[in-house]
Formats: C-alpha cells, structure tokens, sequence
C-alpha cells in the first residue's frame, strides 16, 4: 500500500469548521492542510480541554438538528477518539501540531495533526500486552476515518468522524 493510498479524498474546508474551533490552536495555514505555519504548542489544548470541546461540539449539534440529547455512549466515543488521536500524535508522531474539533451532517469531526508521515497501525496483540489498541479503537467507532499525508512529507492529519446518533450501530458494532 502506497502513501498515495492513504491520503483524504474529501478534506473539510476551514469554512465548514464549527466556531468554537476558534478557541482551539490551529497552526495549519490552507484548507488542504498541506502547508502548515510554524506551531506555537503552549496555545494546543491539553486532552481534558479538547474532550471538553468535542462535548461541547456534540451537544450543541445535537441541539441543532433538533435532538433532545447525545447518547452517553456516542459521547464517550468521540471523547475516547479524541484522547487516542491526541496521545498517539504526542507519543508517536513526533508532536502535536493542531487540533480541530467541528460539526457537521449528524457527527463531531475531530482533526489532529502531527509531525510524522508514518501511517498509524494496529499490532496483532493480546489482552495481555499493554497498549496497541488505540488505533483498532479509533477504527470501531467511527464512520469515517481520513488520513492525509502533507506534500512536503512533514507530518499527517487523522481525521475522524463520530455519528452523534445512536439509530444504528458505529462501524465495528455489533
């Protein structure tokens, strides 16, 4: 499988970006997310803040489309996702350089951004072994998952969408 493979076929533009995103760094300078500005890290979220924001997201899209509530398990899902895709991007993709966290047609979109053009996996491990599950997780409970490659190899964007409805199951769900 190519890098080519890989890349997002249907990036967000900034315009669709929900405007809380505001209050989150974006260092990304165009809509295709390939030329990126020099970082200022101390003004990226810490995971509490952007599991704050993809609730906040949530709840105020649900409102929108005239939802009476969030189910608590799609909730914890984006919440979850969000915390992997912060984690690895800290831990393996050489440091985060963006988050972006909007809403758009019945799901939260969550966006990260990193230093590093190696493709995440997910290792053949066991219950036993520690770790190596995030990506797998990532997977299960998102309908839509992107990753773009910049042109100028230096990092990635993991883009992931959660459904805010629970008329049917995630991807993965049994």
């Amino acid at each position: 499988m190519t890098p080519a493979d890989h890349r997002d076929h249907g990036e967000t533009s900034d315009e669709t970006a929900w405007s809380a995103a505001e209050s989150v760094a974006e260092s990304v300078a165009d809509s295709d997310l390939g030329e990126a500005a020099e970082p200022d890290r101390d003004d990226l979220p810490s995971g509490a803040q952007a599991r704050h924001l993809v609730r906040t997201v949530m709840l105020e899209h649900a409102a929108s489309l005239g939802m009476a509530e969030v189910p608590q398990e799609r909730l914890t899902d984006a919440q979850l996702v969000c915390s992997e895709l912060l984690s690895n991007a800290r831990r393996h993709g050489g440091g985060l350089t963006s988050v972006r966290i909007w809403a758009e047609d019945g799901h939260v979109v969550i966006a990260v951004a990193d230093e590093n053009c190696t493709l995440p996996l997910s290792p053949h491990r066991t219950a036993a072994e520690p770790g190596g599950f995030g990506w797998a997780l990532v997977r299960r409970v998102t309908t839509r998952t992107t990753i773009h490659l910049r042109p100028d190899g230096q990092g990635k964007t993991i883009t992931a969408h959660v459904p805010l409805s629970a008329s049917g199951p995630a991807p993965g769900r049994p």
